[in-house]
């Protein structure tokens, strides 16, 4: 992990690179698919970490879960 941080296979923080992972690739499969440039641009601003999903809705902001 960053910083050196050694963790199990099985831990969360492994999980969710996976997930995120899996999701980022979803997003520029569907990118590939759209014509759209509306969609594109939100997908594209999502997939870059521009924005960060809460329970009280969209706020801006980076990603930093990798630096944690």
């Amino acid at each position: 992990l960053y910083g050196g941080k050694r963790v199990s296979k099985d831990d969360i923080q492994i999980e969710a690179y996976g997930t995120v992972d899996e999701l980022n690739a979803h997003i520029g499969l569907l990118m590939t698919q759209l014509n759209n440039s509306v969609w594109f641009e939100i997908l594209k601003e999502i997939q870059e970490g521009k924005y960060i999903w809460t329970e009280q809705g969209k706020h801006e902001g980076g990603v930093t879960h990798a630096t944690k």
